[in-house]
Formats: C-alpha cells, sequence, structure tokens
C-alpha cells in the first residue's frame, strides 16, 4: 500500500465493523501515515465517513481522525420530523455558500470536481453523513429534506465523496478521471 500512487477507500456497511477490520488488519496507523505524508487519499462512502473523528452509527465509534468532524445520522429534519433513509438515489451536488447564498467558492477549479455543473446529479446510497469541524474542508453539499449535508470534501490531500463517481455515470466519471490527471502531476511534481 506504500508503494501506492494514491490510496482509494472505499466502503460499503458499518462504521464500527469497517474501523474494527482495518485496526484488525494494522490499516489504521498506515492510513493515517500515508495522508499525513501526502499521499492522495480518496474515500468514497463510507470511506469518506471512515476518515472523521468519530460515528455515532450504533454508538459512539472512534474513526481515524483524518478530517476532524462527527457522522451523524441523515434521519432527522431541522424540525424534529423522519427523513426517508437510506437515501438511494440520484441528487445533485452544488458548491457550498456562505450561509448567505453567495457560493463560498467561485468553481471547482483545480479540483476533482473541474468541469462538473453545480447542481450535477450522483448517485447516493447513505444512512448517515459527514459534518466536518471545518467548514472549508467542504468542497460540496446535497440537499435532503431542510439539511444541506457535506457531500464532497478535500482537505490538502484528501479527497472524499459520499456519493458513489463509479455509480453515477459520465460525471462521475469525469471526476475519477480528474483524480487521476491530479495524482500523475503529483508524481511528476
Amino acid at each position: 500500500m506504500t508503494a501506492a500512487d494514491a490510496v482509494l477507500l472505499p466502503g460499503v456497511g458499518a462504521f464500527g465493523d469497517a474501523m474494527a477490520e482495518l485496526d484488525r488488519l494494522e490499516l489504521s496507523d498506515v492510513i493515517r501515515g500515508l495522508a499525513n505524508g501526502g499521499k492522495p487519499l480518496i474515500g468514497v462512502c463510507l470511506g469518506m465517513q471512515l476518515l472523521m473523528s468519530e460515528s455515532e452509527e450504533f454508538g459512539t465509534t472512534r474513526g481515524l481522525g483524518i478530517i476532524p468532524g462527527r457522522v451523524v445520522y441523515l434521519s432527522q429534519h431541522e424540525d424534529g420530523t423522519r427523513l426517508k433513509v437510506p437515501q438511494v438515489s440520484w441528487n445533485r451536488v452544488f458548491a457550498p455558500t456562505n450561509g448567505r447564498g453567495t457560493p463560498r467558492r467561485r468553481s471547482w477549479s483545480g479540483s476533482p470536481l473541474e468541469g462538473l455543473d453545480d447542481g450535477e446529479f450522483m448517485y447516493f446510497v447513505h444512512s448517515l453523513r459527514v459534518v466536518p469541524d471545518d467548514p472549508t474542508d467542504i468542497l460540496s453539499v446535497t440537499p435532503y429534506g431542510d439539511i444541506d449535508f457535506c457531500s464532497t470534501l478535500r482537505r490538502g490531500n484528501v479527497f472524499a465523496t459520499q456519493y458513489h463517481p463509479e455509480r453515477s455515470g459520465p460525471a462521475g466519471l469525469l471526476v475519477y478521471r480528474n483524480l487521476l490527471s491530479m495524482i500523475s502531476a503529483s508524481e511528476k511534481a
């Protein structure tokens, strides 16, 4: 794994079971070391959630702690009524705003989302969502009920999606092509 040009942390399943398996295989510290060493680390779905400090799924469980923040259930509107979970559907990704409706970033230029339209559809299958401590880690948000949740994050060499790019048609393939280009460029630097 340490000789790889980049590491992809995929995942489907339960947070606690996945962390227990990473610990059992002695991969948790290896993944943290790769991320801290500047190796491109890509998380998809549960892989994104595992990057966080902790999850509330089936009780509080410690995560990899690469991105400070929590994983919380997607199951409740702000007014306390329940949302349908899991979200298994196409949904849109948007640039985050500054809270006043103005986009926080003008474009996704220079990121793995470069070339995507604001509001592009991606394919989601999840019951939980990440809440990074630092809002500048949020690269895109997605509306579900009255919640706008973090659907893509990026911090330095770490990039992660709650959606499945591999199941998101041409838009998802563009994300992977951009990642490949970025990895190739970092190898040459």
